[in-house]
């Protein structure tokens, strides 16, 4: 009897769970068709898409030297309009293909490589139209690299469209570093500084083609930044003494070493004139002085910069009265007490 029992038992076990294997299979299948059906009628709408005329959008203007945070906002919509409607629509297609491949079906890309292969001639079509405007380049080469990536990463790229992109990009940022230092000389953007070597390594990384000599940008950036400094110094002492010292020289920019990214010379100073208004006959000489100057922390987009001078005095002044000479430091001494708090460890003084 405990045997037939046992039995009952074990063939009510089986039944529960051959009952639970088909009403769990019954659901699969379910949703294996729901998902199949979601995917075709997303196809359907892939293959009208592919059907009609690619348009692009126009791209927004942004600033190559100072962007903005408003300009941010505009990019981010940008990306949004050119991607659409084939980027979302991929995104769909894609989820659908995981959802099958997770109930067991085997995913196939051609239709979301199509897709991405559109976007990708939309994005050259992009930069034909619009990519000899400097101030859209940004927004063209982002869109453009984002789908260039897109595409390799699907891993369908049947006609080399993601190679083919970023080639199209690099030759348009090689271009582009013409107009950008026509801003630089021309119009004095020193924003665009930064900007010019950014797009040169850009289109050097993105294709081993590229024309852009590094060696010919860092000079032409170096006569770019050439200046002649001049430093005016005036003091006056109480009882009408004053003083001028002038120093004038060239500086340039430096593009190597530990000072890179500094504008830096050095030259001479001299005492030009002193004047005691109550004594007139009186007179102070003093030898001209080495200077050196270096700006530091140069932002052009908030019209800032720091400036390190070494002592600007001449080492000794000479007093002539009565045909007696004597030393006569005032110009040594009023610039240390004057400017205290400027000094540094190396020596410089920082303003």
């Amino acid at each position: 009897m405990r045997k037939i029992f046992c039995f009952l038992i074990c063939l009510l076990i089986a039944t529960a769970t051959f009952s639970a294997c088909v009403s769990d299979d019954a659901k699969i299948g379910n949703l294996h068709g729901e998902t199949q059906a979601k995917y075709a009628d997303l196809s359907k709408q892939a293959n009208a898409m592919m059907k009609e005329t690619i348009t692009v959008p126009v791209p927004p203007s942004t600033s190559v030297s100072c962007p903005n945070e408003a300009e941010s906002q505009s990019l981010n919509e940008f990306q949004e309009t050119f991607n659409a409607p084939e980027g979302p629509l991929c995104a769909q297609m894609l989820e659908m293909q995981r959802q099958l491949q997770l109930l067991g079906a085997e995913p196939s890309y051609e239709r979301e490589a199509a897709l991405m292969d559109r976007l990708g001639q939309k994005a050259l079509a992009l930069i034909k139209e619009y990519g000899q405007d400097v101030e859209k380049v940004p927004a063209i080469a982002m869109v453009a690299i984002k789908t260039a990536a897109d595409i390799e990463l699907l891993g369908s790229d049947q006609y080399g469209r993601s190679a083919d992109l970023t080639k199209a990009i690099s030759v348009m940022y090689e271009n582009a570093i013409e107009e950008l230092f026509a801003m630089l000389v021309d119009e004095h953007d020193y924003g665009t500084v930064h900007t010019i070597l950014e797009t040169a390594r850009a289109s050097l990384l993105l294709s081993d083609t590229s024309g852009v000599d590094t060696d010919e940008i860092i000079n032409r950036l170096q006569k770019a930044l050439h200046f002649e400094l001049t430093i005016n110094y005036y003091y006056e002492q109480t009882g009408n003494h004053r003083w001028v010292e002038q120093a004038v020289f060239d500086v340039e920019a430096v593009f190597e070493g530990s000072e890179i990214g500094n504008i830096s010379g050095s030259g001479s100073g001299s005492m030009l004139s002193f004047i005691w208004d109550d004594e007139p006959e009186l007179s102070v000489t003093a030898p001209d002085f080495p200077v050196q100057a270096v700006f530091t922390k140069f932002n052009p987009c908030d019209a800032t910069v720091e400036l390190r001078l070494t002592p600007f005095h001449p080492l000794t002044e000479t007093l002539h009265t009565d045909g007696e000479s004597m030393d006569w430091p005032l110009l040594k001494t009023s610039w240390e007490v004057a400017f205290t708090e400027n000094l540094q460890e190396d020596g410089f003084y920082r303003f």
